[in-house]
C-alpha cells in the first residue's frame, strides 16, 4: 500500500473512532446530535463504497462501541 492510501484509511479510521467515542457508554443524547451533524460523513462513506475505507471506518467505530454492544448481547 502506498502512503496516500494509508493516509485516507487513517482519516476514515479516525472519523469512525471519533463517532464511536460518543457512544462508549451506550446511546446518549450528545451521540445522537453528533450522528446528525456527521450525516455527510456517512453519506461519503456509503457513496465511495470501497471495502478498505468502509472497513477502516467500522473498525474505528467499534473500538469504542464494542463493550456496550457486547453487554447488550449478553443481556438478551
Amino acid at each position: 500500500m502506498n502512503s496516500d492510501l494509508l493516509f485516507f484509511l487513517g482519516i476514515f479510521w479516525f472519523i469512525g473512532l471519533t463517532i464511536g467515542w460518543f457512544f462508549r457508554n451506550g446511546i446518549s443524547f450528545i451521540g445522537l446530535i453528533v450522528l446528525l451533524c456527521l450525516l455527510p460523513v456517512f453519506t461519503v462513506v456509503s457513496m465511495i463504497d470501497w471495502w478498505p475505507f468502509t472497513t477502516a471506518f467500522v473498525v474505528g467505530l467499534l473500538i469504542h462501541t464494542w463493550k456496550p454492544l457486547y453487554k447488550k448481547v449478553q443481556q438478551l
